[in-house]
């Protein structure tokens, strides 16, 4: 799924103009370290990061820019797994992952620049076979 940020905006002469960046994907390569005891296990992780993300702009309803650029960058976190039998086991994973910034458009003055951050909650079920 995509991830969507929407700026709009009343520009005199214009009409509506209006912005959008989306995340088309995410990926990570990350390394886990952690203390496990009895049947828990509690965990920092933390590695690279990287995604594509799309912006577009129109104004006065006529599309002015659509471009896309890979990104990469880093993310940290942490996170909380119970096995609870000896094949299955439930979590949950706070992930920070920030991609950078990058101005993405400039012409005529105008600008626009792309701050890539954002915090993730997620639940595990993993299955060991």
């Amino acid at each position: 799924s995509t991830h969507s940020a929407d700026i709009s905006a009343d520009i005199a002469g214009l009409g509506s103009a209006e912005a959008e960046s989306e995340l088309n994907y995410l990926g990570t390569v990350r390394a886990r370290a952690g203390y496990a005891f009895d049947r828990a296990l509690v965990y920092a992780h933390g590695g690279f990061a990287y995604g594509e993300t799309e912006q577009t702009i129109t104004a006065g309803g006529t599309k002015l820019f659509n471009e896309s650029q890979t990104r990469t960058g880093w993310t940290v976190g942490a996170g909380v797994e119970f096995a609870v039998t000896n094949r299955i086991s439930v979590g949950t994973e706070y992930s920070y992952v920030d991609l950078g910034d990058e101005r993405v458009f400039d012409d005529a003055g105008v600008f626009v620049d792309e701050d890539v951050a954002f915090h993730t909650v997620k639940a595990l079920i993993n299955v060991r076979f």
